[in-house]
């Protein structure tokens, strides 16, 4: 009974309260809602912005072009311009400096849904499984019990969700890094917010028509706002996640694959019914005015990468952060999740006297090495440059932002394991520091 009244109130009151925290953490902008911004803020997307309202209020038109720009240059077409999103919305209502304020705050509160489904989907079945863990019937490469059709087994419905996932789902929406960014003015990294809803549509596509529709929805919608560093890479991970199920279904049933295949048909359909006008424009564009620079070699040692994990830049008077061979600012390095952080997670590896490993752990390790290197043979990001998209992307450093994500998502189900084995305050006061901690450094 007392589990099932913390179930509850954890429904009812965590939403708001995190809300509040989002709020909190977004207060410069509230208290200062006319202050331009400096670095690319002034020097890129409040001109922008003043450029498409000018266009769309004063001129009638819509805005194919930016005459104002370098004598002229494309603005529908430009990677870096939603210009049909809810940002132009805001813009147009509120103003070049404000609109985008209020689009920020927008797009955190939308990722923190996404990230808060994600959660449910994740973790509710495996805090179950601490608690109780039954023997598969028919367990797959994940360790899950798979029915005798071959289709996607059950889960516990989203509100069967323990309380303390539904309260610390807001640990990976906080990311310093990607606060880190935004505050310099990269606001085309405010699609990292609809990755979330990406990756849970492609974790939940197999369940039906429905889902394979919101999957096309959210990779739609994030080809349409901003196609560049955060949509590529966030259709990379998504990529990989549906090939991985498409790969393991065809090794176990034909007619399920082939019922799976239908369902990333109307996905791909829908995805390209929304974005496929904007996605052209931009290739064609990004094609016919290449970068003057496609290479930026960059490495950053085991030791320092494993220090901006836990030890938040202090650059001093310059914002300039050295990297093999050259520097860069500190937002491009960034990647501060917190020590304590790192200890929940491996503590939460450790289960029933043994290690448990997921693909959200294995993602981690594998996104860091994207981003801490891509000038050695056998650094992934190496060959990866070499083939287009990927090859516009040359600030690998940049990956790291999807590998503090994932570890956020481990720590959230480390805490769920935690107060699943029976030591609940414990794991309550574990996720209030790291939330403290994490909020603080936003």
């Amino acid at each position: 009974m007392i589990a099932s009244r913390a179930d509850r109130a954890a429904r009812l009151i965590s939403r708001p309260v995190h809300y509040a925290v989002l709020l909190l953490v977004h207060l410069e902008l509230l208290l200062h809602p006319m202050k331009a911004g400096g670095y690319d803020w002034w020097g890129f997307f409040h001109p922008t912005a003043d450029a498409l309202r000018r266009i769309v209020l004063q001129y009638h038109q819509f805005p194919w072009w930016n005459p104002w720009s370098l004598g002229g240059t494309p603005l529908f077409a430009d990677p870096q311009v939603a210009v049909i999103s809810p940002d132009t919305l805001l813009v147009l209502l509120f103003g070049a400096v404000l609109g985008p304020k209020l689009a920020l705050i927008g797009y955190t509160i939308l990722g923190y849904e996404g990230t808060r489904l994600l959660c449910r989907h994740l973790f509710a079945r495996e805090a179950a499984a601490t608690r109780a863990e039954p023997e598969p019937a028919h367990p797959d490469r994940a360790g899950s019990p798979i029915p005798a059709d071959g289709a996607e087994p059950s889960r516990p419905r989203a509100g069967q969700a323990p309380a303390i996932v539904l309260w610390f789902a807001v640990l990976p929406a906080l990311l310093p890094a990607l606060a880190g960014h935004l505050a310099v003015g990269h606001y085309s990294f405010v699609a990292f917010h609809l990755f979330p809803w990406l990756l849970v549509t492609a974790l939940r596509w197999r369940r039906g028509p429905g889902w394979s529709v919101g999957l096309g929805v959210a990779a739609g919608f994030l080809a349409l706002t901003y196609p560049h560093y955060m949509t590529v890479m966030s259709f990379s991970i998504a990529m990989v996640v549906i090939g991985y199920r498409l790969a393991g279904t065809r090794l176990r049933r034909r007619r399920v694959f082939r019922r799976e295949r239908l369902l990333v048909t109307l996905a791909v359909s829908v995805a390209l019914g929304l974005s496929l006008t904007r996605v052209c424009l931009s290739v064609h564009w990004l094609q016919r005015y290449r970068r003057p620079r496609g290479f930026y070699p960059m490495t950053i040692g085991l030791r320092e990468g494993l220090t901006s994990l836990v030890v938040p830049f202090r650059s001093g008077r310059t914002d300039q952060v050295p990297i093999r061979p050259t520097t860069m600012g500190r937002w491009e390095v960034d990647c501060y999740v917190g020590g304590l952080s790192l200890l929940v997670v491996l503590a939460g590896l450790r289960q029933r006297r043994r290690w448990r490993f997921s693909w959200i752990h294995a993602a981690v390790p594998l996104l860091l090495l994207l981003a801490w290197t891509n000038g050695s043979p056998w650094a992934p990001s190496y060959w990866l440059r070499r083939a287009p998209p990927w090859s516009s992307l040359i600030i690998v450093t940049r990956w790291r932002l999807f590998a503090c994500y994932f570890l956020m998502l481990a720590v959230v189900g480390s805490l769920a394991a935690i107060d699943g084995r029976g030591w609940r305050r414990v794991a309550w006061v574990l996720g209030a520091l790291i939330l403290c901690d994490v909020g603080f450094h936003v």
